[in-house]
């Protein structure tokens, strides 16, 4: 089955929905983390006074450790999502391959760089070295990006299932990629015909037409790239409700 055509969930391993689940949870957790850490990381440049200080070095432990434990977790599991991602590719589902392997590899980053952040906080900011620092400053953008990423591997196939990536010509449901496509040349093929509309079946008509189905085309291709990942995004809250609700 080609790409830009829709498909019944397929049925996972047992072991391997248990991972996902746990998966999903720690990119919603991550993706928490990482925010209150910019939060707190604005906070704390705006903090004056001895008090507010050791107050904000309190916090810090506390999100420190937790960073830290989700950075131990998140190595493992961006690990598995890479390897998950490549065997989608291997498969030709290459839609849910991108989702894997772009939270696999986010996933790991923001898992090494929340363990050296995390180090830090417990140990003094002071123990990192620049290096260090510079990786601790890191981790808060990337936590959010990896979680992120992660529910909307999560959320994939839910999401398509649902038809929220719109419909193939023959009115089966699209794959993200495959979404993508389907409004580019839809975009390509409406600029076209108001070419040949406006100027004519000729050389000017074609030239005018490929200008503005072009432009359309990019503009809907990136809208697309967008959108279906924040559907995704849906989908993977959306698909881990309905597991905690029908647990």
């Amino acid at each position: 089955m080609s790409e830009g055509h829709g498909h019944d969930e397929p049925h996972h391993d047992p072991a391997m929905n248990v991972i996902h689940g746990v998966h999903a949870a720690h990119s919603g957790l991550e993706a928490t983390h990482g925010g209150v850490e910019a939060l707190h990381g604005l906070m704390h440049g705006a903090q004056a006074g001895h008090g507010a200080a050791e107050a904000v070095t309190g916090f810090s432990r506390v999100m420190g450790g937790a960073g830290l434990g989700l950075g131990m977790l998140g190595l493992p599991l961006g690990g598995l999502s890479l390897a998950e991602g490549i065997n989608n590719f291997a498969h030709g589902n290459n839609s849910q391959g991108v989702f894997d392997v772009t939270a696999g590899g986010l996933g790991m980053a923001s898992g090494f760089t929340s363990i050296v952040a995390g180090a830090g906080a417990l140990g003094g900011a002071g123990s990192l070295g620049t290096a260090g620092a510079a990786l601790a400053a890191a981790a808060p953008p990337l936590a959010i990006a990896a979680g992120l990423a992660g529910l909307g591997a999560y959320g994939n196939e839910y999401a398509q299932n649902h038809g929220w990536y719109g419909t193939n010509d023959d009115g089966s449901n699209a794959t993200y990629l495959g979404g993508i496509g389907n409004t580019a040349s839809r975009a390509w093929e409406g600029g076209n015909n108001l070419g040949t509309r406006a100027l004519g079946d000729n050389w000017a008509g074609h030239a005018l037409g490929a200008g503005i189905g072009g432009v359309g085309a990019g503009l809907g291709a990136v809208g697309a790239t967008i959108g279906g990942a924040g559907m995704a995004i849906g989908g993977g809250i959306a698909r881990g409700w309905d597991a905690v609700t029908d647990w």
